[in-house]
C-alpha cells in the first residue's frame, strides 16, 4: 500500500510539472507601417505567442542613432527579390559608416515565465538589395532586458554569413537561461545593432521572438490527489 501511494504522488507530480520551451512572444512584422513625420516609428504590428496572450507587448518600435538623420530613416528595407521573410524594417544607412542605431519595446508578462532564449532574425543588404553579409562584412547585436531601471540581462551576439550564401537571414540567438519574467511586472528590451571593421551597410529587421516556458502550477484536481496521498501515507505510517 504505502509503495503504491508513493508511486500515485510521483505521477501526480510529475504530470503538473510537464512543459516544453515556446514562443512567448514573437513578430516577423506584418502590416508595418512606416512613419518618419516626427521621427522614425514602425507600427501596426502585431505579436504572437504559444501561451494564449503571453502578455502584452508594445505594437511600435522607435529607431535612434545618431550618425543618422531622419530623412535617412525607413522602417520598411526591402532586399533582393523574393528573400524577405516577414516584413523587414530597418534603417537606410551605412552601420559600419554611420554608427550602430537601436530601438526597443515593452513587454508585460501576463505569466510567469522561465526563459531560455531571445532571437533575433536579421541580414545587411545595399539599398539596391544587394547581398551584404559576406565573410568581410560580420555585424552584431546587442540586447539588453531591464525592470524599470534595473538591468537583469545584458548581451552581444556576432553573425558572419558564410561567403557566397546569397541574401539570407543570420540567426543571433541569446541564451537566456536561469534568468525568469514575473508576471504583471514590465520589462524593457533594448536592442542595437552594428558592426566593428566598416561592414554591415543597411540592416534589415526580420524577426523576434522570446522564448520560454510558463512557471507549473499544479491544477487543483492534481494538488487534491497530492495532498489525499500525503495524507494516507500519514496515517499508514501511524498504523
Amino acid at each position: 500500500m504505502k509503495n503504491k501511494l508513493i508511486s500515485c504522488a510521483a505521477i501526480c507530480a510529475a504530470l503538473t510539472a510537464s512543459s516544453h520551451a515556446a514562443n512567448i512572444i514573437s513578430t516577423g512584422f506584418a502590416g508595418v507601417v512606416e512613419d518618419t513625420s516626427s521621427g522614425v516609428v514602425a507600427s501596426g504590428f502585431t505579436w504572437d505567442s504559444d501561451f494564449g496572450e503571453g502578455g502584452n507587448a508594445s505594437t511600435s518600435l522607435t529607431f535612434v542613432g545618431d550618425g543618422y538623420t531622419i530623412s535617412s530613416f525607413i522602417a520598411e528595407q526591402p532586399g533582393a527579390a523574393g528573400t524577405e521573410v516577414g516584413e523587414p524594417i530597418g534603417i537606410a544607412g551605412n552601420v559600419g559608416n554611420q554608427g550602430d542605431w537601436s530601438t526597443s519595446f515593452t513587454f508585460t508578462a501576463g505569466d510567469t515565465y522561465d526563459l531560455s532564449n531571445f532571437a533575433i532574425s536579421s541580414y545587411s543588404i545595399t539599398a539596391g538589395g544587394a547581398h551584404q553579409n559576406a565573410d568581410d562584412k560580420p555585424v552584431f547585436w546587442l540586447l539588453s532586458i531591464k525592470d524599470g531601471s534595473t538591468e537583469i540581462f545584458s548581451g552581444r551576439e556576432d553573425f558572419i554569413e558564410p561567403a557566397g550564401t546569397g541574401n539570407l537571414p543570420g540567426s543571433f540567438n541569446f541564451d537566456l537561461s536561469g534568468f525568469s519574467l514575473n508576471a504583471g511586472t514590465q520589462y524593457t528590451f533594448d536592442l542595437t545593432v552594428g558592426s566593428d571593421n566598416g561592414g554591415g551597410n543597411n540592416i534589415a529587421l526580420n524577426s523576434l521572438a522570446l522564448e520560454g516556458v510558463a512557471q507549473a502550477v499544479p491544477e487543483p484536481s492534481s494538488a487534491v490527489l497530492l495532498g489525499i496521498g500525503g495524507a494516507a501515507l500519514i496515517l499508514r505510517r501511524k498504523k
